[in-house]
């Protein structure tokens, strides 16, 4: 099947106006979660430099879906192939955890940590 032109057109324009928009707002969820997070130079073990750098952004299930889970950010760096519709329960884990041993766990609504970036 030969495409027509037209065709041709459309769907290119959506290629690019799809990228071009994830790609916008992937870096909005990023900038959320990383900047504005220290920066660290010393030889820290694996999970005090991720709950260091990282924060998570709360918001709801509208930011749970819209997100893609990327809101929780702490766990998906301590646990980077565990699948989205698990970090819920792998936060609640995190948090006893940096509770039980007086480690600094950060979750900030989307408003504040937009704050802290400016």
């Amino acid at each position: 099947m030969v495409l027509n032109s037209p065709f041709r057109l459309q769907a290119a324009l959506f290629v690019l106006l799809s990228e071009l928009f994830c790609g916008v707002f992937l870096g909005f969820v990023f900038i959320q979660s990383h900047n504005g997070m220290e920066v660290y130079s010393d030889g820290r073990d694996f999970v005090a430099s991720q709950l260091a750098s990282t924060r998570n952004v709360d918001g709801g299930l509208f930011n749970d879906w819209f997100t893609g889970g990327l809101n929780r950010q702490v766990e998906h760096h301590l646990f980077p192939t565990l699948p989205r519709h698990n970090l819920a329960e792998a936060q609640k884990r995190v948090q006893a955890f940096c509770s039980k041993h007086g480690l600094y766990y950060e979750a900030r609504c989307s408003g504040k940590s937009l704050c802290d970036f400016a």
